[in-house]
């Protein structure tokens, strides 16, 4: 059986996840290339093809479960949490390199 998943959860997780990536980058805030903010932290989307199943619950709010991933992603787009502009890209297989660009602008270097 699927685990339920409600819209609350996603949105507790999403909120969890936040706060333990801003509270694990050990830089100050650098500064998104395309629109000059000060950032502490990247949002990486990755896309994928999933089987769900919606219902409304005894409350009529929307309850999700998730069946199964048809497809896994194939990228990985890292973005500034305030413009939304994509810094880095990779492929879900990427090279143990890649990544590490992404701490090193966190660490206060350029976005290569």
């Amino acid at each position: 059986m699927a685990e339920t998943i409600t819209t609350e959860k996603v949105a507790e997780a999403e909120r969890i996840l936040t706060e333990e990536i801003i509270s694990q980058c050990q830089a100050g805030a650098v500064q998104c290339p395309e629109c000059g903010a000060m950032i502490d932290h990247l949002r990486c989307r990755s896309r994928q093809d999933t089987v769900r199943v919606v219902r409304l619950d005894e409350n009529d709010q929307l309850e999700w479960a998730c069946l199964y991933d048809i497809q896994p992603a194939e990228l990985e787009e890292f973005e500034c949490p305030e413009c939304g502009e994509v810094l880095f890209r990779f492929p879900r297989s990427y090279q143990v390199d890649e990544p590490q660009q992404v701490a090193r602008f966190l660490r206060g270097g350029n976005a290569d």
